[in-house]
This record gives C-alpha cells, sequence and structure tokens, in this order.
C-alpha cells in the first residue's frame, strides 16, 4: 500500500518501513499520518470483512494471523483469533527435526 502510494502519486513518502509507528487518531494530522492510518484501517477493515465472510459457513472456523507484522493487528480485531508470528518457520523446522531424526 505504502508503495503504491508512493509510486502512483505525485510527492507522496515512501513510508514502506515505518507503518506501525502511526497514531491512533483518525483523521490523522499529517499527511504520514493518514497515510499511515489510512493503510492500518484498510488493512484492518478487509481482515474483519475477510473474517465475517468466512465465518458465515462455518461458525467454527478459527483464525490463525501469521506473519512478522501480525502482532499489531491482534488487539485491533475483536474475533477470537490466534497469533503466531512465525508459524512457517516453526513448521518449516519440526519438518526439519523430524527428517533427522
Amino acid at each position: 500500500r505504502f508503495q503504491s502510494m508512493h509510486d502512483y502519486t505525485r510527492a507522496l513518502p515512501d513510508l514502506s518501513d515505518s507503518w506501525q509507528k502511526g497514531t491512533d487518531r483518525l483523521p490523522g494530522k499529517s499527511t504520514s499520518e493518514c497515510m499511515r492510518q489510512g493503510a492500518y484501517t484498510g488493512l484492518l477493515m478487509e481482515m474483519r470483512g475477510f473474517i465475517k465472510f468466512f465465518k458465515k459457513d462455518s461458525q467454527q472456523m478459527r483464525v490463525i494471523l501469521t506473519g512478522g507484522d501480525s502482532g499489531a493487528f491482534e488487539s485491533s480485531l475483536k474475533e477470537d483469533i490466534f497469533v503466531r508470528p512465525n508459524l512457517v518457520l516453526e513448521c518449516l523446522n519440526l519438518i526439519l527435526v523430524h527428517n533427522v531424526a
């Protein structure tokens, strides 16, 4: 999102490395704050929409957030979610340990 805002809009800064340094104010008071809050809020709303969409078919569905930035959304999602930032690496390590043994 930040890369697109920077690449396809005149004179907006590239904030790709600092998206979690936003503010809780909505709307932001500066261009950077607005960009950060817009990107964060957009992702949050997308995740809420996907969870709601899939829970229509399966009320017992469990949601697992993975990836290095997953913790940034944990407290903002009201759904019962499970956060494992390093799930892929943990599973690859289990496979390695299993194969070595």
